[in-house]
This record gives C-alpha cells, sequence and structure tokens, in this order.
C-alpha cells in the first residue's frame, strides 16, 4: 500500500502538470483562433475578388 505522502505528493505533481496544460493548451487555442480568422478573410477576400474580376 502507498504512504499518504506518497499520495499527496502525486496530488501535488498531478496539479503541476494539469496548469501546465492549461497554460499551454490556452495559448494554442488563442493562436489558432487567431489563424483561422485570419485565414478565413484571406480566402474572403480571393472568393470576392475572382467574382468581381472574372477576366483576371
Amino acid at each position: 500500500m502507498t504512504s499518504p505522502a506518497a499520495g499527496s505528493a502525486a496530488a501535488a505533481q498531478l496539479a503541476v502538470l494539469t496548469k501546465a496544460f492549461k497554460e499551454l493548451f490556452s495559448t494554442t487555442f488563442i493562436g489558432f483562433s487567431i489563424a483561422t480568422a485570419l485565414y478565413g478573410i484571406s480566402v474572403l477576400q480571393a472568393y470576392l475578388y475572382f467574382r468581381r474580376y472574372t477576366k483576371d
């Protein structure tokens, strides 16, 4: 059986890893959201350009 000290050490380590994962995921999600918005704007601009200027 494990001792109570080992259990609390594992819980503390899990808390640190969870916090690090949340920080990484949040920054990744923000970057993904910005990149997706910029990509959508670019696609919209290209679509509108080729709809208006069909002879290009």
